[in-house]
């Protein structure tokens, strides 16, 4: 892995019930990471779905971060890594 590489991207689909996302949200922030992009697009399969795209500040060394990413990988329908990259200063 590149040493560098200190913004983790990911994507995943959260349900669709009350305060999901604040939840999603909440996870980073008790873990102290900062959210740089999160957007939105819709799931291209006729449901009225969302995938969501997030990269934030962390390493997947960081012990924190695997956390979060094991508890999204089993609490979440979908979650994937995408990748990581340097943030551009």
């Amino acid at each position: 892995a590149d040493p560098k590489a200190d913004v983790v991207s990911v994507m995943l689909k959260i349900p669709h019930t009350e305060g999901s996302l604040y939840r999603l949200l909440t996870k980073f922030f008790v873990n102290g990471m900062n959210l740089m992009r999160i957007e939105n697009r819709p799931i291209k399969d006729g449901s009225f779905d969302v995938w969501f795209y997030l990269d934030f500040n962390g390493r997947l060394d960081d012990p924190n971060v695997t956390a979060l990413m094991n508890d999204l990988a089993e609490n979440l329908e979908e979650f994937r890594i995408l990748g990581t990259f340097p943030h551009d200063s």
